[in-house]
């Protein structure tokens, strides 16, 4: 298991943008969620949404969900983002590979990785994204 913790001058959402485009597209891993933890002046709360597209009365990007859904918990109830988390899985029929990923809402943001079985891929994306 790699713990790996890395500080870019990326901004958390261009780092989540570089995550998907890395880890999903060019590697073919698959999102199995997308989180994000937030603070309000006393406790906190967790959104987390399944990966891909969800289905409800129409079909909707996961990621829209989430960013959606966190807008709406700091304009309406005050709630602060501290960090996105993706949680991401190698296809059922390749080898067990397990990888979360937390971003926190900083500047610069902080990217820590656990994982399982993706350790080169992981220190392959390290050495790509532009450190602060």
């Amino acid at each position: 298991m790699l713990n790996l913790s890395v500080k870019t001058r990326l901004k958390p959402e261009d780092a989540l943008a570089k995550i998907e485009e890395y880890f999903v597209q060019k590697v073919g891993l698959t999102l199995v969620e997308g989180a994000a933890h937030l603070h309000a002046k006393t406790g906190f709360a967790e959104v987390r949404v399944s990966g891909g597209k969800i289905v409800g009365k129409e079909e909707y990007d996961s990621r829209d969900v989430l960013f959606e859904t966190i807008e709406t918990m700091q304009k309406e109830y005050g709630f602060t983002l501290i960090y996105y988390l993706f949680h991401i899985h190698t296809s059922p029929s390749e080898s067990i590979g397990h990888l979360v990923i937390t971003v926190s809402n900083d500047t610069p943001a902080e990217i820590n990785f656990q994982s399982e079985e993706l350790d080169y891929q992981v220190k392959e994306f390290a050495e790509m994204i532009p450190k602060s």
